[in-house]
């Protein structure tokens, strides 16, 4: 929608917009914002929900939902992939369950799912149930950013609104222009 100029900007991570621009020119700006760490999000009864930290490799692998696309975190690749005969028997169908329902299900039960801090920070604000481990490895932050046309017709607003989200970011994330380290995330939560 920003290549076909709908839109004027719209939020990506790194990750996605280096994806898909790897083999091409980029014909679109990425304008960094803020950094977000991931989570696991478990139940608050889970024998996880007390742990300080865990490594992708530990998450067990019977009980993680993820869905089919990539969050933008370079730590997913080090995850056990989604099984569909998993889901399918625990009931679940990423492809057609919201986000939230599935965040419901994981505070019910002793299933395991990734949420980013904005909606760590967020479910915690409404006590959904869910506690949130940090991850100890590499990649588990990505970079979110603004994605615009370089001769936006709208390039000074554009430039005005990502200073503002700069300033005020959201709850749970780290300054563009912070050292992203493994022991600083810790801290978030």
């Amino acid at each position: 929608m920003v290549e076909q100029q709908s839109i004027d900007v719209a939020l990506i991570a790194r990750n996605s917009y280096d994806a898909l621009y790897a083999t091409a020119e980029k014909p679109l700006e990425f304008s960094p914002l803020w950094f977000e760490p991931v989570f696991l999000a478990v139940g608050a009864a889970s024998s996880l929900a007390e742990i300080p930290h865990i490594w992708a490799h530990e998450v067990p692998v019977d009980r993680l939902i993820r869905f089919n696309i990539s969050f933008g975190y370079d730590l997913e690749k080090d995850l056990p992939s989604p099984s569909q005969e998993m889901m399918e028997r625990m009931g679940i169908d990423v492809k057609t369950s919201r986000f939230e329902t599935i965040c419901r299900y994981v505070a019910q039960t002793s299933a395991c799912t990734l949420v980013n801090a904005i909606a760590a920070e967020q479910f915690r604000r409404d006590d959904f149930g869910l506690k949130f481990v940090p991850f100890a490895d590499e990649g588990n932050v990505r970079e979110l950013g603004a994605l615009t046309l370089p001769d936006c017709s709208h390039c000074s607003i554009v430039a005005k609104l990502c200073d503002r989200i700069r300033q005020s970011r959201p709850s749970g994330t780290l300054s563009s222009t912070t050292s992203i380290m493994t022991d600083a995330v810790s801290t978030v939560v």
